[in-house]
């Protein structure tokens, strides 16, 4: 490889992150916008692709759920360029709980240095948002490190009093269910949540 052709790829991947970076300042500032009209003490959504893309309307009236769900993800965030998004966006709206899904946008070789920087959110969110149970969501990936990332994470949550929910088989709707509601279950719901 010529000097030349390591340039041409260097500006590539520069233009690459600056459009990523771009839409995520773009959403950065809808999501102001929106919480100016949102109410405290819900649900938050945070993360990157797979919340992302995912019909908060649909899973919110599926859980039959009595408090405001917030989705403030951003397809293609990472956990590095989380920390304005948590300060900006999700700080302000004071969640009861917030679901926490990083990592399959990241290019993760050190899970053990990943996960480090994901217990430094999880401190963040705790020292800013009291009263806030966290929930670790698995990651969803094909990528070679999700497994032991998701090992990681889940004794990550062990150690910092959240939860892991390990959406990595069946369905992410159906993994979350039993999480967002706010009323206690019943048997039948139980039996339905243990089959899904």
């Amino acid at each position: 490889m010529d000097a030349l052709e390591v340039t041409e790829r260097s500006q590539v991947g520069q233009m690459e992150v600056s459009e990523t970076e771009k839409k995520v300042q773009e959403k950065l500032h809808d999501f102001i916008a929106l919480n100016a009209m949102a109410k405290n003490a819900g649900i938050v959504c945070f993360g990157s692709s797979t919340f992302a893309k995912m019909n908060m309307l649909e899973l919110a009236m599926d859980c039959g759920l009595n408090v405001p769900l917030y989705n403030r993800s951003i397809e293609g965030l990472t956990l590095e360029d989380s920390a304005e998004v948590l300060e900006r966006v999700i700080i302000p709206l004071q969640p009861s709980k917030i679901f926490v899904n990083f990592g399959e946008e990241d290019s993760v070789e050190d899970v053990q240095e990943f996960v480090a920087r994901y217990e430094w959110l999880l401190l963040n969110i705790h020292r800013t948002c009291k009263n806030c149970r966290i929930y670790i969501v698995a990651v969803r990936s094909d990528k070679s490190f999700a497994d032991p990332l998701n090992k990681g994470l889940a004794e990550l949550s062990q150690s910092t009093g959240c939860r892991f929910v390990d959406i990595s088989f069946g369905s992410v709707f159906g993994s979350l269910r039993p999480y967002m509601r706010s009323f206690p279950i019943d048997f039948a719901d139980a039996m339905l949540y243990k089959a899904s």
